[in-house]
């Protein structure tokens, strides 16, 4: 997979990152059909990771440790509410302490992985099961620029949740429910992220753009049962982690 020439970002009648940006959250159908045409994605790749590992470096900055410890117990909690309160509080400080360039780098490999997956199963089902006729380049460039952006201003939003003085660990459906369910569908719920539910819209919007054919609901609701496909088996490993280490 090459990438294209950074000079042409600026070709007439094609967006520039800024003006897709803006048309990811103001008109998402202009932003895909033009991601159709031209897909687009090395120059958006490379400032989301550069503008995630800000917010890695502005989140130890500003947010006072007290806190940061404070949500990574609520964190913990949330995957192993049995853990030891002794190797609670341990685990909590080696999270909030954690170097921010270990998470940089984490967080540099697992974004493209995210995005390689996402367009590999929306190939997967939409050309090769479906008999469709988009393409690799296409949904890659989708999936960066729904999923990657979204994400980071979820990120952004946190953080400022954060600075403000909330302790949760993010932005998610469980804070609508104030706890009220419990056991692992109470995990998975915490773990369906507001941003998470727009950026599977979003590609839903995308599918039906690049495969004309599918209804942009529909190919919505496909992407968000992965979603929680997804959720809930990263909320299982991560119990079964958290339960053994904090054990």
């Amino acid at each position: 997979m090459t990438h294209p020439q950074e000079s042409s970002d600026s070709q007439p009648n094609h967006p520039g990152l800024i003006v897709r940006v803006g048309q990811l959250f103001m008109s998402p159908a202009a932003l895909f059909d033009s991601i159709k045409e031209r897909p687009v994605w090395f120059v958006a790749l490379v400032v989301q990771l550069v503008l995630g590992g800000a917010l890695v470096i502005a989140y130890s900055s500003v947010v006072p440790e007290s806190a940061r410890v404070a949500i990574a117990e609520n964190a913990i909690l949330a995957l192993a509410p049995d853990a030891d309160v002794a190797r609670l509080q341990e685990m909590a400080q080696a999270q909030a302490t954690a170097s921010p360039v270990v998470q940089i780098v984490t967080m540099a490999f697992f974004t493209p992985v995210v995005h390689l997956i996402m367009a590999s199963i929306l190939l997967l089902n939409y050309k090769v099961v479906l008999g469709g006729s988009g393409t690799f380049k296409q949904l890659f460039s989708t999936s960066v620029h729904a999923v990657g952006f979204l994400s980071l201003a979820g990120g952004i939003v946190t953080l400022v949740f954060h600075m403000l003085g909330s302790t949760e660990p993010a932005l998610n459906l469980g804070l609508l429910l104030s706890g009220s369910i419990g056991g692992l569908l109470g995990r998975v719920i915490s773990g369906i992220g507001i941003f998470g539910i727009w950026a599977c819209i979003a590609l839903g919007i995308a599918v039906s753009r690049i495969f004309p054919q599918r209804s942009p609901r529909a190919a919505a609701g496909f992407v968000f049962a992965i979603y929680l496909f997804a959720i809930a088996l990263v909320t299982v490993l991560q119990g079964l982690g958290m339960s053994m280490a904090a054990s």
